[in-house]
């Protein structure tokens, strides 16, 4: 539910009392959309679906940049072409 690296990394350096404070922060700035004090299903499925999306945005250039073998950000092998069929099933199943 925390985007990876959005707030991980400063929840790991909080104390647990303050991970805790820093927890109801989030909910309220960035789950809770209605301002109602509580979190719906919507809510709650939005916020899922958007860390989802950014997790799979993140996989997809992290797996460019590994196979970008000549290192200049341009990379056309059939092996990302495959990759590219798998990712496009992927991504339109949601």
């Amino acid at each position: 539910m925390l985007d990876s690296g959005d707030h991980v990394d400063e929840f790991k350096k909080l104390k647990p009392e303050e991970r805790e404070k820093k927890l109801n922060e989030i909910i309220r700035s960035e789950i809770d959309n209605d301002k109602d004090g509580f979190v719906s299903e919507e809510e709650l499925r939005d916020r899922f679906r958007k860390t989802t999306r950014t997790h799979r945005q993140r996989e997809v250039e992290d797996t460019l940049k590994y196979h970008d073998e000549s290192k200049n950000n341009f990379t056309i092998t059939l092996q990302l072409i495959d990759i590219g069929c798998v990712l496009e099933r992927y991504f339109h199943s949601y």
